[in-house]
């Protein structure tokens, strides 16, 4: 029978580079093979009218070493594939449950996030100092999919996908000892962080989200512990409780222990009050149990009970802060991994000073 031969070009990077996006060899190449002898020219849709017969295989289709590793090869890939793959589900499991609105935004960020351009960076065959932002911005989209359907976010989607490099997220320093301050929304004294770890976040914006200098900003977080709390600080630009009054919040979501989130706002007569709330599958529930601790004033401080979250003496905690507008996330520090540290035991002196 006759072949169909088709021919295939990757026009993303020769073309730029023809005269005239190469539409002029495309037109000349098309009229030669329209005029041969022994060729006919055809549409896609003509040569697939024809009766097929069935393949017992197909050969790769990829242009760079005839397989897909590129692409799906590296664990970074396949983690990546697999966070598609459950937002996929999402979407199809609420087509008879969400409005025509939220499931049409949610199917838009999945086409952004299907493009396999994300992938091409991912793994150890590629890397570029950009990586990071890819990594970022793809996992925002997919993040944007579960929030317009109004679903929790996967912990995995606050944290990079990348393990072939180091993720840079700031400079970040461990606590050195244990810390127990008073949450009052102030610096009650020089000794009351000192020990606490800290991570400068004042730089965040990247390729992915560039802000103003007049938006308000988180500028530093502070974190530690004793053997009862985690006690979080987050500075900014300008006086907590003003934000908070400017209808923003400060969320805390966990990565360990998973499915706890709190989040602290103000109320209408700007009342600071801290929420924890557990996740379900509907969402994020609030939590009976409101023995959290939280302070505005020139500075956020914060106190989460051991307890609150279920955790048992000396065991690991990681976390997440980020800065919302409404459903909308402004900020989120670190940028690609979380804070990370270990409850603990009891209370000791702190063991490193600075003057």
């Amino acid at each position: 029978e006759d072949a169909t031969i088709f021919v295939i070009l990757d026009g993303e990077n020769a073309w730029e580079h023809y005269a005239g996006q190469g539409r002029p060899f495309l037109k000349a190449l098309y009229t030669r093979l329209s005029a041969h002898p022994e060729l006919q020219t055809v549409s896609m849709a003509t040569a697939c009218a024809k009766p097929a017969a069935q393949l017992a295989s197909i050969f790769p289709g990829s242009w760079i070493n005839g397989d897909f590793y590129i692409w799906i090869g590296h664990a970074d890939d396949q983690r990546a594939w697999g966070q598609l793959a459950d937002a996929r589900t999402l979407i199809n499991a609420s087509t008879d449950t969400a409005a025509p609105d939220a499931l049409a935004r949610a199917r838009e960020e999945l086409l952004i996030a299907e493009g396999s351009d994300w992938f091409w960076w991912y793994g150890d065959d590629h890397s570029s100092d950009h990586d990071l932002e890819f990594d970022d911005l793809f996992r925002r989209h997919v993040r944007n999919i579960y929030t317009a359907l109004g679903k929790p976010v996967p912990a995995e989607l606050l944290v990079t996908n990348i393990t072939t490099q180091q993720a840079a997220s700031g400079r970040v320093t461990a606590p050195a000892a244990s810390i127990s301050p008073v949450i009052d929304g102030e610096i009650t004294s020089y000794f009351e962080w000192l020990g606490a770890g800290h991570t400068d976040v004042g730089v965040t914006a990247g390729a992915m989200h560039q802000v103003s200098q007049s938006d308000p900003t988180l500028t530093a977080i502070h974190y530690g512990a004793d053997r009862d709390a985690l006690y979080i600080r987050v500075d900014a630009t300008r006086p907590m409780h003003e934000l908070l009054k400017l209808g923003l919040s400060v969320v805390l979501t966990f990565l360990t222990p998973t499915g706890h989130r709190v989040e602290v706002r103000t109320t209408r007569d700007h009342q600071v009050v801290s929420e924890h709330a557990l996740r379900s599958d509907a969402g994020w529930v609030s939590s009976s149990d409101q023995r959290t601790r939280a302070a505005a004033v020139h500075t956020l401080e914060l106190a989460v009970p051991f307890g609150q979250l279920g955790l048992s003496a000396q065991a690991p905690v990681a976390v997440v802060i980020s800065l919302h507008r409404g459903d909308t996330e402004i900020e989120r520090h670190p940028r690609h991994q979380p804070i990370e540290l270990t409850p603990p035991q009891g209370n000791p002196a702190p063991s490193a000073w600075a003057v």
